[in-house]
């Protein structure tokens, strides 16, 4: 019975040791197979991760070339449309403030249109007018969001506009005359006064420019063209810078206005400001209330051009 039992021990630590082995192995194969599993998946996560980044990345690059692309058209359409006239309204802003600045030290009778001088005069008034009338058209087929100098054209517009008919840029002077366009004009006046300037222009289709001067004078010989015109004509029929001291304190203005654009586009042109001195153009009005406030319409006329 010795031998039985001895052969049921050897037995038994057989099968422990091949349960042993067995489980061991189990775990190790357990393990083993976790751990490539979690290896797998790390690489699925991993290439997902990567592929969602890859996709983002060349999304954010496709819109940044898109974005590249959009805004080099849109400047291409952009100069196309409003470039010759950014060139254009130095000019015309440069004779505007020139004649202001001239009007005031050399031009003291009365203003009247069958002279050159009366004639030229609001030409010269309403081309900057007329020049910014057109770019602020071109917002229909060019993107002036691309170029902040664009933007500033707008600007200059509304400035200019400001300038001949609302009531800060004179400090509400008590004798302002508001029932009637004597001296300042409507909103509405401005635009058909600018828009009356200009022409089709032949060597564009759909396009138009201003008049030249000649073509102009031409025009206004007629009588009848002449209302196209009105009532600026009439403001500046028989004008002395006395007698309408308001309507000159616009004019000051008006002519400040185009002469810093001036200052600020002209050099790439080849243009220098005039050197208007507001102190000496608002003193020859010779009128009380402008006298006595002369900072203040300083301060009016500069905060025009501010953003």
């Amino acid at each position: 019975m010795d031998w039985l039992n001895q052969v049921f021990a050897e037995q038994s630590i057989a099968w422990l040791l091949i349960t042993s082995v067995v489980a061991l192995g189990s775990g190790f194969l357990s393990s083993w197979l976790t751990y490539r599993y979690v290896k797998r998946q790390e690489i699925i996560d991993q290439t997902t991760l990567e592929g969602k980044v890859r996709q983002e990345v060349e999304a954010f690059l496709g819109d940044r070339s898109a974005e590249r692309e959009y805004n080099l058209e849109a400047r291409k359409r952009l100069y196309q449309a409003i470039g010759p006239l950014r060139f254009q309204l130095v000019i015309a802003c440069d004779d505007a403030a020139s004649r202001v600045a001239y009007h005031a030290m050399h031009h003291r009778h009365r203003m009247t249109f069958n002279s050159y001088y009366g004639r030229n005069t609001l030409y010269r008034l309403l081309r900057p007018l007329a020049i910014a009338e057109l770019v602020e058209q071109q917002i229909t087929y060019a993107d002036f969001s691309v170029d902040p100098k664009a933007i500033e054209l707008l600007g200059f517009k509304q400035a200019v506009e400001v300038s001949l008919k609302d009531s800060e840029v004179i400090l509400d002077h008590p004798n302002a005359d508001w029932s009637d366009q004597i001296e300042h004009l409507f909103s509405g006046t401005l635009n058909r006064l600018a828009n009356s300037l200009t022409i089709p222009d032949e060597n564009a289709s759909n396009k138009r420019r201003p008049m030249h001067f000649h073509e102009f004078e031409d025009f206004i010989r007629h009588r009848k063209n002449q209302t196209q015109f009105a009532p600026l004509i009439k403001i500046l029929q028989g004008f002395t810078i006395t007698t309408k001291p308001i309507f000159w304190a616009r004019l000051v203005c008006f002519g400040y206005i185009c002469n810093e654009y001036v200052r600020k586009e002209g050099d790439t042109v080849g243009f220098k400001p005039n050197p208007l001195d507001l102190d000496t153009l608002l003193r020859v009005s010779e009128d009380d209330y402008i006298l006595a406030n002369m900072e203040g319409y300083k301060e009016a006329f500069q905060s025009l051009l501010e953003p």
